[in-house]
């Protein structure tokens, strides 16, 4: 399973030295458009990243944030993007709440010859994801972020989906899904995450015990813990989580090919 570190206010710099520190070519990106463009003065910098062939990167269009934001994306803009930088892996523009909207993007992106990751989200009739599992071989499931404090119901949700995409063996990518339980239940192809920057932000750090992702603050009574997060930079703090997110990301790689399920 490939884990996409995502997150806003992710400077490209600090990840161009998070690849010069790691020398390990599977650890892996996601960029939104959205906020890149948006936000980052080196947003011109994406399309040389991208370019750079060590890297494994994931452009989200950046959908559910202009949502919130009530922020229009122009589809024929983001594509330019794609183009010039000429990243691979690449989401369609969804519209979130209308699935045949979501559907005419992905149509009117194929049309121009891009391949676009199509996105299903919650909300919308299963019959829309059989679909998708029957013309596509890697889609994603998006809108998850409704469920961020309910994962009884998130997991309900789930157990629906993958009885369908299992039936195809479609690969499949988890929007914002950094629950190592969700991991554990659910033979994701690839997620993106977040939690790696608790290091920066809040000066905590995550370590993988072989069970679980466990966390560590200024107050953890671990005397290792407590010194990283008191005396470490804050990149070194995020590129140590990082390294324990993959660790994990491996474990739950050869778990599910035990149950006989492999990731290619």
């Amino acid at each position: 399973m490939k884990v996409y570190f995502a997150g806003q206010g992710v400077s490209l710099s600090d990840t161009l030295k998070f690849r010069q520190d790691t020398y390990d070519d599977e650890y892996c990106f996601l960029y939104s458009y959205l906020e890149v463009k948006s936000t980052r003065p080196d947003y011109p910098l994406l399309v040389k990243n991208i370019k750079d062939p060590i890297k494994q990167i994931f452009l989200d269009s950046g959908a559910f944030s202009a949502f919130t934001q009530g922020v229009k994306i122009n589809i024929d803009e983001y594509m330019r993007v794609i183009k010039e930088s000429g990243v691979e892996l690449y989401a369609n523009l969804d519209v979130i709440g209308d699935y045949k909207a979501t559907r005419h993007n992905q149509e009117y992106m194929e049309s121009k010859g891009f391949r676009p990751l199509p996105t299903f989200h919650q909300g919308s009739p299963l019959s829309e994801l059989e679909r998708l599992c029957q013309n596509y071989e890697y889609i994603a499931l998006g809108g998850l972020v409704s469920f961020s404090s309910r994962q009884n119901l998130l997991i309900v949700w789930l157990k629906k989906c993958f009885q369908i995409i299992m039936k195809y063996n479609t690969r499949v990518h988890g929007f914002g899904v950094g629950s190592f339980l969700l991991w554990k239940m659910f033979p994701f192809y690839s997620v993106d995450a977040t939690t790696w920057l608790i290091g920066g932000k809040f000066r905590r750090i995550v370590k993988f015990d072989g069970n679980a992702i466990k966390t560590y603050g200024k107050n953890s009574l671990a005397t290792l813990e407590f010194a990283k997060c008191h005396f470490l930079d804050y990149s070194l703090l995020n590129l140590h989580n990082t390294i324990e997110f993959h660790k994990a990301a491996k474990f739950v790689t050869r778990l599910w090919a035990s149950r006989g399920i492999v990731f290619n």
